[in-house]
Parts: C-alpha cells; sequence; structure tokens
C-alpha cells in the first residue's frame, strides 16, 4: 500500500508490526505483520507476503507488471529538448533529483512532501470521467509505481519546467483502464487501485491539508477505541491508512485487516479471539470475495470478527484457505496433542479439494486446498472420495501439512 502525500509513502507499517510483536499475548499478530510487510524497495510500497517466501518481490513485480501499462510515447522526458531546471511556483517546486541521476522532483510546499520518478517512464493521464490529470509513473515493463493528483497550478508549473508554452501544451493520454479511483467518504482522499488485484496495492492521493487532518482524525479514533493494539501515533496512522485504502475494517472489539494474500482479525480486548488466513499466492479475486460477502450481506457486521463465519462462506464457495494458527493455539498443541486428518473430496466436475482438519483441545480448524482442475467430463463417483495413496493421519505432530504449524 502506498499512501502518499504527493506519492511519498508512509513507513507505519513497520510501527504496527513493532507493536503488535510487543502486544501482551497477541501471538499470531508479529507472525501476520512480517507476512502483511512493505516492500519500500519496489518503490510502490506493495504489501507481500514474507511468510514462507509465499510471495517474492519478482511476483509482486510480474503482478503490477501484468495489470500496468506501457508508455512507450507521450512520456514527460520526450517533451523536453534542453536542460531542465529548477522552477517553482507557490505551492510547488520541480527539479532534477539529487538522489536518483536522472529522475525528477516535485516538492509540495504545503504538504511538506514529494513525488521523485523516472520521467523516461512518467505521463499524465486524465480521468475521463471527472476530467481530472494525474502524473503516473510505472517502471521500465508498465507496473505501476507510484501516483499522483496534479492540479491546476502543478500543470502550469510543470509546463514552465518542461519549457513549453502552457499547460494544454502537455500531451495527456487517459486514464489506464485498468485504473480505478474511489474517494474514501471520511476523509475525502482518493485512492487508486488496479482493477482485478484491488488486495495487492493502493495509492492513496492526499490532496489538501484539510484531508491531511481528516486522515489524523481518523488515527485518533483507532488510538483510542483499541487501545491495546495502538501505542503509537505513527500505528494508528498506519492503520488509519490501511482503512481509507480499504484493507481495513474497524469491529466493535478489534480490526480485520485484508491484504493480497491473506486475511486477520486482531482482538483488542481479547487477543485469543485473534485469527489468521492466508489464500493462495495469486489468488487475486479473494480480496473482492471477502469484500463482496461484507458488502451484501453473507457476513453481517456483528460476525465479521468471527473465524466460523468466514470458514464456512470460504467452504461453500470453494475458496482455498489455509488458517494459521496463534502462538497460544501452538503451546496448546504441545500441550495436548494435535490430532489432524486429510481427506480428499472429489467434486462433480472432477476436481479435487484437499480438507484438512486440524483437532486441538476440543477446537478443529479446517483448511481446503484444491489439488487438481476438473476433468473434461463430470466425475460421477462419490462426492466424499478419499485418496489411498493420502490416509488420514490421526496421529500427534508438531508440524501440519503445507507448514500451517511452522515455527
Amino acid at each position: 500500500m502506498s499512501v502518499n502525500g504527493i506519492g511519498a509513502g508512509y513507513p507505519a507499517w513497520r510501527d504496527m508490526g513493532k507493536a503488535q510483536r510487543n502486544g501482551a499475548g497477541t501471538g499470531f499478530a508479529g507472525r501476520m505483520v512480517d507476512t502483511y510487510t512493505v516492500s519500500e524497495g519496489l518503490g510502490n510500497n506493495f504489501i507481500y507476503s514474507k511468510a514462507e517466501e509465499r510471495f517474492s518481490a519478482y511476483d509482486v513485480y510480474s503482478i503490477m507488471g501484468n495489470m500496468g501499462s506501457r508508455f512507450h510515447t507521450n512520456n514527460l522526458s520526450s517533451e523536453t529538448n534542453q536542460p531542465v531546471e529548477k522552477v517553482g511556483s507557490e505551492r510547488y517546486l520541480i527539479e532534477p533529483s539529487d538522489e536518483i541521476s536522472g529522475y525528477w522532483r516535485i516538492y509540495d510546499k504545503r504538504l511538506n512532501k514529494s513525488f521523485e520518478f523516472d520521467p523516461n517512464n512518467t505521463s499524465v493521464q486524465t480521468d475521463g470521467n471527472s476530467g481530472k490529470n494525474y502524473i503516473v509513473a510505472t517502471d521500465p515493463r508498465g507496473g505501476l509505481m507510484n501516483v499522483m493528483p496534479a492540479d491546476s497550478e502543478l500543470m502550469e508549473t510543470l509546463a514552465q519546467f518542461l519549457n513549453v508554452d502552457n499547460a494544454d501544451s502537455i500531451p495527456t493520454s487517459s486514464l489506464n483502464d485498468k485504473y480505478t479511483i474511489e474517494v474514501n467518504a471520511f476523509t475525502g482522499i482518493e485512492c487508486l487501485k488496479i482493477k482485478g488485484n484491488e488486495g495487492g496495492g493502493s495509492w492513496l492521493m492526499v490532496s489538501d491539508e484539510q484531508q491531511m487532518g481528516k486522515l489524523r482524525e481518523l488515527a485518533d479514533m483507532y488510538k483510542e477505541k483499541y487501545p491495546n493494539l495502538i501505542k503509537s501515533e505513527s500505528v494508528a496512522m498506519g492503520f488509519a491508512q490501511a482503512e481509507v485504502a480499504g484493507q481495513a475494517v474497524r469491529t466493535e472489539d478489534g480490526i480485520m485487516l485484508i491484504t493480497c494474500n491473506g486475511m486477520s482479525y486482531m482482538d483488542d480486548a481479547n487477543p485469543s479471539k485473534s485469527w489468521a488466513v492466508m489464500y493462495p499466492i495469486g489468488a487475486t479475486h479473494m480480496y473482492m470475495e471477502i469484500m463482496n460477502a461484507m458488502a451484501e450481506g453473507y457476513i453481517e457486521a456483528k460476525d465479521i470478527k468471527e473465524y466460523s463465519k468466514w470458514e464456512k462462506y470460504f467452504e461453500e464457495r470453494g475458496l482455498e484457505f489455509e488458517r494459521i494458527l496463534s502462538d497460544e493455539e501452538l503451546e496448546q498443541a504441545d500441550k495436548q496433542g494435535a490430532e489432524s486428518k486429510t481427506d480428499i473430496i472429489v467434486k462433480p466436475d472432477g476436481s479435487r479439494v484437499l480438507v484438512m482438519t486440524m483437532s486441538i483441545g476440543g477446537m478443529e480448524t479446517t483448511t481446503s486446498l484444491e489439488i487438481s482442475k476438473p476433468t473434461e467430463a463430470p466425475n460421477e463417483n462419490s462426492e466424499h472420495d478419499t485418496d489411498n495413496n493420502m490416509p488420514s493421519d490421526n496421529t500427534p505432530q508438531r508440524t501440519g501439512i503445507l507448514g500451517i504449524l511452522a515455527d
């Protein structure tokens, strides 16, 4: 998630991780923060998974590259034939970057934020619905790196920097049709997402002091409502940014985070009620499945924190998921012994799903994983055909299938 004033991401997620790891009894919270880590080195502050190397930087780059668009014309570098020099207006300063050779820098004096970009891979795009302009920076493969709104003052300053007649002389293109821009109702902040990969990355564009003030107000709500989970200003701001990006949901007792490869619920008063779920690499549809479940009422507001409701929802729709056990559950498994059972269910379409049931102290947790795709002809055999090559294992074990119980 890239949270921008004018493109500069906040490192608040790291502070969130520290707070959750230091929280007494939070169990898996620290583990999940390691899972939802911000990779600032990629430039787009994309959230990806470190856990068991489920999502590498290369995976992230590839997905974003496939989702983005490539600009071979109308890039800002092609609009100037002479060396550029620093120019400024009342609000903006544009100059060659003193940190990265060949890059340019836009500094917003009012918000005290900088936007650095490669002009060879940056263009001005116009949203046909609102008529607003955006400066869109991509990587050489076309993956979205960053974006900032370009108001009339910035466009005129950019024209002066490029040494063209006026803002109308700067070539623009239509906003990439793979991008969607939503406006957060509480803060008024615009949030850009990539269609089909909404859980993978969000770009928040804070445009003025009023929006920044509303974001701080939202952060204060988190700090006041969840004192056990949030113990610093930066952590509170991180959760506020996540909510605006559509990746955090507040409940009466805790917070749920939803990202590109997992979701977790953290209970403020009772850490034992916290839980986490991971889904497969590349399952970009899961974010919208989860959001639709809440928006369409399949999961009611009062039930958002209940793992059993989500487990039922996933299973009914044949969605793959893995339950991540907390430190407390792992400790209980050590003391009491954990029993696991695996079954392979053959669906009518011929696809096969591995169902794993873990029993710890009388509580059962179920995980499902598709292991083969549908066959050409529907399967008419029993819906619960167990593979003889994978018998049920009822012996106590420390490490579950797929590393669910991995340290």
